[in-house]
């Protein structure tokens, strides 16, 4: 047993090692971050949620990278790559989470965010009515844009089952040792083993460091 230690403690040290290298890696990305953030302002008082995109313009084509819903608050928040973006914002008249014409809506203009760890503040003020050059932005962005999944969709309250990819050892690991890997790659939410039945009390379970829901 003890020469079995002995053979085993180089190996395990040596995975430590790759293993805060990869942590190492993970902390000088996410310290390349930069953070965009601001307020939503209306010209009138409206109970209807608001919509904020923030779009990605890469090469001209444009990426839908993140979105919010905004109901209770006024302001939001990204903290993305550095790269040329703009954020749009419409009013969900008909809660619907889709923009139509009818609904008013406004952008930014083109924010520049190329120094690492820069934080840009801004402001979109939503008049009575969106003018037609966020129509046709929109427009081209449904028809050549991108959506970044993961960070677009959102989870919580979706239906799945232990054996699910993100539950995998291998995401498991990444979450500890790879952060910002885990945050982009693999999807985050509240995952529901069953449908919703409003006549059961759902229990949340809470996984602890380096765990999982199958563990």
């Amino acid at each position: 047993m003890a020469f079995f230690k002995i053979l085993f403690l180089p190996f395990f040290l040596f995975l430590s090692g790759c293993s805060f290298l990869d942590l190492k890696d993970d902390l000088e990305k996410q310290d390349q971050l930069v953070t965009i953030s601001g307020k939503i302002i209306l010209d009138s008082r409206s109970s209807a949620p608001i919509m904020v995109l923030l779009i990605k313009d890469d090469q001209n084509r444009p990426t839908l990278n993140h979105y919010r819903k905004i109901e209770k608050s006024n302001e939001f928040s990204f903290i993305v790559e550095p790269g040329i973006y703009r954020i749009y914002a419409y009013e969900d008249a008909n809660r619907d989470e889709k923009f139509n014409p009818a609904e008013r809506a406004a952008h930014t203009p083109i924010l520049t965010m190329s120094v690492p760890g820069m934080h840009q503040k801004t402001d979109i003020v939503i008049k009575s009515s969106a003018d037609k050059d966020l129509l046709d932005k929109i427009d081209v962005l449904k028809k050549t844009g991108l959506v970044d999944i993961v960070n677009a969709r959102r989870y919580l309250g979706q239906v799945t089952s232990l054996d699910a990819d993100c539950f995998s050892q291998e995401n498991v690991s990444k979450g500890l040792w790879q952060p910002y890997a885990f945050a982009t790659e693999v999807p985050l939410g509240i995952f529901f083993l069953e449908k919703y039945d409003p006549n059961k009390k759902p229990v949340l379970f809470i996984h602890g460091i380096s765990g999982s829901p199958t563990q």
